[in-house]
């Protein structure tokens, strides 16, 4: 009896034993899944915020249950303060073309049962209501029996891609209207040398015959409107100074202004605050004069009841980021500041990346040409500088425009504008029969013998049997069978002294450096006034005979 009861007792002990070892195996696999989830979770969240891109994850009620840190950084809301609220409140998406509210992701998942592939564009508001571009994708989350028991949504600010993006095709689209317009340009400016060229001759054969000079200058007039109207596309066209001087801005503005107030209402009241200390640049100072101009005038036409024009100067170091954002190709340093500003209405955001296209104006048809800010555009990226566009405070609008200054500053003396006579044999190339004719009887009239050749080919000919005799060749750049930039490096094979000026309807579109390496003595601008002939011509002769022109 007493043995059963041992026996028994043992039993149960060792039973008792048992199950505490069960217990405590249960526990410990217990702990080490809790552990091991734990463990995955935290993977999870590492791995999630370690990856550029922003992920939400809902129940199957479409309540958040996980968002990582770049989500955090795109919408505004922090992970533990979404838990649990509707993705609708966290993750509200736009049409970026219509502004009309697109359908819920997780909606549209549990709908279709599918990955949702989003490849457009489409705008999200954060919590602080800063507009997003975002492209997104989403996807259910199927439990082991294949039902959707929540929504993943992966999605990437794609606000800084879209403004680059939009950079590069305003430029690439800037840079073939420039070449179109460039190409008329050249064309018409052919056109225009002949007309005023034969203006200017008859001009100095008229002598005193009043009736006679009233229709010469309605001629010289109207083709120096053209021509301007030309030379405005040339500079919209340009692709860089080529050859410029110092300018003080601060003179260039005072001289515009002093244009302007002749000029506009005086309900405008254009006010001039300089406080750059750096204020020379190296460029043209017609173009900068232009840059103010136009940007008056167009502010001017913003306020037809009358405001005020603000123009400011100040210097500033621009560093690599800031030069990179403006999406002009501009190196950091030293800058001048020039901001212009008005009291109107300010210009909408979908007309801003507009308003420097040539042509493009918002005025009724026969009110303007629509090149001002064209212009503008294009001679501020002359000279290596930046514009940008903004509203002002409280309404109107700001232009800025960043000029690079020039430090060590050389002026330059100003040229004789008479006409001057000479002797000498002058070699003249130009494919355009008018312009070839007129510029024969000029400098004929101004005592020098002329030769004459419709294209390089030709010019070459006359050159080779004549170079000891000509002292100077002027040659047109674009002809056909040869051109005078092949031209100019045959006439230095014959002759390496020779002095040939080339000559272009659109010498901005050269590579003036490259064509000076050929030896060429200089390249001038058509239309070419007698006084600027006569004095290339003159200097020419002079060097050709090794004596140098005073300066």
């Amino acid at each position: 009896m007493i043995l059963l009861l041992v026996i028994c007792i043992s039993i149960l002990f060792y039973y008792f034993l048992f199950r505490v070892w069960i217990y405590v195996s249960e526990v410990k696999h217990r702990v080490r899944i809790e552990s091991a989830i734990r463990e995955n979770e935290e993977n999870l969240r590492i791995t999630l915020n370690s990856i550029g891109d922003a992920v939400i994850s809902t129940d199957e009620n479409g309540n958040i249950k996980r968002m990582n840190s770049a989500a955090e950084n795109i919408t505004g809301w922090l992970s533990k303060e979404s838990l649990g609220k509707s993705l609708t409140e966290i993750f509200t998406i736009f049409d970026p073309s219509t502004g009309v509210k697109s359908e819920n992701p997780f909606l549209q998942i549990v709908r279709s049962g599918k990955t949702l592939e989003i490849s457009d564009l489409a705008i999200l508001f954060d919590k602080k209501g800063v507009e997003k571009k975002i492209s997104r994708t989403a996807a259910p989350i199927l439990d082991m029996s294949g039902k959707i028991v929540g929504v993943v949504i992966v999605f990437r600010d794609i606000s800084e891609k879209i403004r680059i993006e939009e950079q590069l095709r305003q430029s690439q689209k800037m840079d073939l209207i420039g070449r179109l317009t460039g190409g008329v340009a050249h064309d018409f400016n052919n056109m225009l040398a002949g007309i005023l060229s034969a203006s200017e001759v008859l001009e100095l054969k008229s002598g005193n015959d009043e009736k006679s000079m009233k229709f010469i200058t309605f001629i010289k007039d109207t083709a120096l409107k053209a021509s301007g109207l030309t030379q405005q596309l040339l500079n919209f066209s340009r692709k860089g100074v080529r050859v410029s001087e110092n300018v003080d801005v601060h003179n260039s503005i005072t001289m515009a202004v002093d244009i302007l107030r002749h000029s506009i209402s005086p309900d405008i009241k254009i006010l001039i605050e300089f406080n750059a200390v750096k204020s020379v640049v190296s460029g043209d100072a017609s173009q900068l004069q232009s840059i103010i101009l136009n940007l008056v005038i167009n502010a001017r036409d913003a306020m037809p009841d009358g405001g005020e024009v603000v123009i400011k100067t100040g210097n500033l170091i621009l560093n690599p980021d800031f030069c990179t954002k403006t999406g002009f190709t501009i190196d950091p340093g030293l800058y001048i500041k020039i901001s212009v500003s008005d009291t109107g209405s300010g210009i909408s955001d979908d007309l801003k990346s507009k308003i420097f296209e040539p042509f493009f104006t918002t005025k009724s048809a026969g009110d303007g040409t629509g090149l001002g800010l064209s212009i503008v555009y294009g001679n501020v990226k002359d000279h290596n500088g930046a514009i940008e566009v903004s509203n002002g405070e409280p309404a109107g609008t700001v232009f800025d425009i960043y000029l690079p200054v020039v430090e060590n500053v050389v002026w330059k003396k100003e040229k004789d504008s008479a006409i001057i006579t000479g002797k000498g044999t002058v070699l003249v190339v130009e494919d355009e029969f008018i312009l070839r004719s007129i510029t024969e009887s000029i400098l004929s009239d101004l005592g020098y013998r002329v030769l004459i050749a419709e294209n390089g080919e030709a010019g070459l000919g006359l050159f080779s049997s004549n170079f000891h005799q000509i002292d100077v060749v002027l040659m047109d750049i674009v002809m056909p069978v040869m051109g005078g930039v092949e031209a100019l490096k045959l006439f230095k094979q014959i002759d390496s002294s020779a002095v040939v000026y080339l000559i272009s309807g659109n010498i901005e579109n050269l590579e003036i450096d490259e064509v000076m390496s050929y030896g060429a003595s200089g390249i001038l601008q058509k239309p070419l006034a007698i006084t600027e002939l006569s004095r290339v011509v003159s200097e020419g002769v002079l060097r050709k005979t090794g004596i140098q022109p005073a300066e």
